[in-house]
């Protein structure tokens, strides 16, 4: 008898644990028609005109011999960058978000995220040559522009591309500790740290647009 009232008093005062699993699904909810309209509506146009006018950039660049000058080089390579961008990242972008979940396996996933990394910095790159360009045509004038070899626009180029394909090395050497499996999440995403946000945007975005506004405002002045 107190055998019984003992074990209903533990009953009473044992909260149950009801154990929580969490499932590994997408990150993003299932868009909703009128969502997935006004993208088809905004976005395609975007990307049509992205390719489109890069394009008919580098094809003047190409045709052209009047065109094709070392300041010019850079801006075709960088309609380049551009054209494959639109190419390639803006529309598997755009349908990873039409979708709301990666669909186009671990391959397309890899090349989505290294393309897009290394396409980011080679356009700011390139932005940031653009403007060291128009300083020195500005700084030096005649020498400069008669002066300017093709050869070292071209290696500055190449560097600059190099450079994009250097930064995205970590991410192809180790793709399963960076990365999200997109057969098992759904969701094509690289595994970003505060430290790694910090480093990418250092490299990508800061100091370039450091370099450009410390340029064009030396432009500006001496204007």
């Amino acid at each position: 008898m107190d055998f019984d009232s003992s074990c209903d008093c533990n009953c009473t005062e044992i909260t149950p644990q009801i154990p929580i699993t969490i499932t590994e699904g997408d990150p993003f909810r299932e868009p909703s028609t009128t969502f997935r309209i006004i993208l088809l509506v905004v976005v395609v146009p975007l990307i049509f005109e992205t390719i489109f006018g890069n394009f008919l950039i580098l094809l003047a660049w190409l045709t052209d011999a009047r065109v094709r000058t070392p300041s010019n080089a850079y801006l075709a390579s960088l309609a380049l960058v551009d054209f494959l961008m639109g190419l390639f990242n803006m529309t598997l972008g755009s349908k990873y978000i039409f979708d709301g979940r990666w669909r186009l396996g671990v391959v397309a996933c890899r090349f989505w995220l290294t393309s897009s990394c290394s396409l980011s910095f080679i356009s700011a790159a390139h932005l940031a040559l653009v403007a060291l360009d128009r300083h020195r045509i500005v700084y030096h004038a005649a020498s400069y522009v008669q002066n300017r070899p093709y050869t070292g626009v071209l290696s500055c180029v190449l560097a600059a591309w190099a450079s994009g394909l250097w930064i995205v090395s970590p991410l192809l050497l180790d793709w399963e500790h960076m990365t999200l499996d997109p057969q098992v999440r759904g969701a094509c995403l690289v595994k970003f740290n505060i430290q790694a946000v910090l480093h990418w945007a250092t490299i990508s975005v800061i100091l370039p647009g450091v370099v450009m506004v410390w340029l064009y405002a030396r432009i500006y002045v001496e204007l």
